[in-house]
């Protein structure tokens, strides 16, 4: 029976919201060409919301025969009228397409209305379901977070971000928004977790973006289009790294590229690409410390930087912190069975278990603060979690399950390591019992393949190990699944995955 008169009110209230009659209050929102007037009634803004019950108050408020009139050029009409609906009806579904086009804008409109709560609700949102919008709209979003004090929550997901990849605003959908300033900060910095061709080809599109009626297609510019490019791009393409552009993107997309790079710069490119010898021109552009990318096989950066910022909210501080993330095993690689785990994985630290499941994009995984062990041991830890992702490249509908069973976090036996029975990886089990939600529809799955990265701060790193680009030890001293030492001639370690991942 409640049920169905919490209905009929939602009924009766919604077609309050839709039907105008009876109105005493209009509010000239948006600007010209999108500018509207919109009909409300005192009554429910006076009770639903704080800023409307002072403006509305008899000491604030001021009738015009017998009408309240207020005016938020500021707030665009489309946003306004879904904030509308949730004080009338207390709906706002953040997930519609519809509503994601408008997140920014129905933050301003909180914000200028003082809705806290719902600020505080549309940034959780965000920050919890919709981290690929964060990623594709960064740009827009460091620049309002960072003026706005009442941002703070999506203003630590940005910092977090930054310190994470400081290269993550060039890889933004709105890279074009940035100010020359500040791309040349990013540009200069040593740090870039970026290919050094897609940083060149960032600054050409960015440079494109500044002539909106520019061609992007190069062939079809004149020589007074370069021209332009090369005013605005050049200050921007002398910082570049081109020692760390391999030899076939020189050849395919450097080339085309010649008329925007000084000659002497370009001479010394070419003969750095023949000779492999530095000329003078180059020399003073050193490599930067993580100009290999990461060394998963499952994820990409954008899962690795959710995991981070998951790692970073067990922790009681606010500041965030970064992280190397060192490949210690993959199956494919190193093979599988309980004595390589416990070779290249055990008494490592904190770690974290990537699993791709077989036959599915589905993604597996969790965050160990603590040890595995090779004997039998049970952990007890609060900071644990696992987790899923939809699949290895995006964030969105990702699960997080933290730790609620702290005695049972961690299970390592000599033959057997899992966060309890919730995520079994050494016999493939899913079954809900000491983290907070199910991870994967299935009770079991077969692994295709899994990695283990050791989890380690950047500040407890030592001068040397904080080069990102650190060799690893040989591939020799590894395990294979029978305890057996690697063959260190098929086994070079000069490839991408032998590096570390820095975030």
């Amino acid at each position: 029976m409640s049920s169905d008169l919490d209905r009929m009110y939602m009924r009766d209230m919604r077609s309050t919201f839709e039907d105008e009659n009876d109105y005493n209050v209009t509010i000239q929102v948006g600007q010209e060409p999108n500018k509207e007037i919109v009909r409300a009634h005192s009554v429910i803004l006076r009770a639903r919301c704080s800023y409307f019950r002072t403006a509305l108050s008899n000491i604030w408020g001021r009738k015009v025969n017998e009408m309240y009139t207020f005016s938020h050029p500021n707030i665009t009409s489309r946003a306004f009228r879904k904030i509308l609906r949730y004080l009338y009806t207390g709906e706002m579904d953040l997930k519609l397409d519809e509503v994601k086009s408008m997140f920014l804008e129905l933050l301003s409109a909180a914000d200028q209305l003082e809705m806290v709560e719902l600020m505080d609700h549309i940034q959780e949102h965000i920050i919890d379901e919709e981290y690929d919008w964060i990623l594709n709209n960064f740009v827009e979003l460091m620049n309002i977070s960072t003026q706005y004090k009442s941002y703070v929550k999506l203003n630590d997901i940005v910092k977090q971000i930054l310190t994470e990849d400081p290269a993550a605003p060039l890889k933004s959908k709105d890279s074009h928004k940035l100010d020359e300033t500040t791309l040349l900060e990013i540009v200069k910095r040593d740090d870039l977790l970026i290919k050094e061709i897609e940083l060149f080809e960032h600054i050409i599109a960015w440079g494109i973006s500044q002539i909106p009626s520019l061609d992007p297609d190069m062939t079809k510019w004149s020589e007074k289009d370069y021209e332009n490019i090369r005013a605005i791009t050049g200050n921007l393409l002398t910082h570049v790294r081109y020692t760390n552009i391999s030899g076939v993107d020189y050849h395919e997309k450097l080339r085309k590229c010649k008329k925007l790079l000084p000659a002497d710069l370009w001479k010394g490119m070419k003969e750095f690409y023949i000779t492999e010898k530095k000329p003078e021109v180059l020399r003073k552009m050193p490599s930067r410390t993580s100009c290999e990318m990461n060394s998963s096989k499952l994820i990409s950066w954008k899962n690795f930087a959710k995991i981070t910022y998951w790692i970073n909210k067990t922790r009681s501080d606010r500041e965030p912190t970064a992280y190397v993330y060192r490949l210690l095993l993959r199956q494919s690689r190193d093979g599988k069975g309980p004595k390589v785990f416990n070779g290249l994985a055990a008494k490592k630290g904190p770690t974290i278990v990537i699993i791709k499941v077989a036959d599915s994009p589905r993604i597996l995984g969790g965050y160990n603060p603590v040890d595995w062990d090779t004997s039998f041991s049970i952990e007890n830890t609060k900071e644990s979690f696992i987790f899923s992702f939809e699949n290895g490249s995006t964030c969105n509908n990702c699960i997080l399950s933290r730790v609620k069973n702290f005695e049972k976090a961690i299970t390592s036996y000599p033959r057997r390591h899992s966060f309890d029975h919730d995520l079994d990886f050494s016999e493939g089990r899913c079954v809900p019992t000491s983290y907070e939600r199910k991870i994967f529809e299935n009770t079991k799955f077969t692994i295709e393949d899994y990695e283990v990265f050791q989890v380690i701060r950047k500040e407890e790193l030592s001068s040397v190990e904080s080069i990102v680009v650190t060799k690893k030890r040989s591939r020799g001293n590894s395990l294979n699944e029978n305890g057996a030492r690697g063959d260190t001639k098929s086994n070079k370690r000069n490839r991408v995955e032998d590096y570390d991942f820095d975030f």
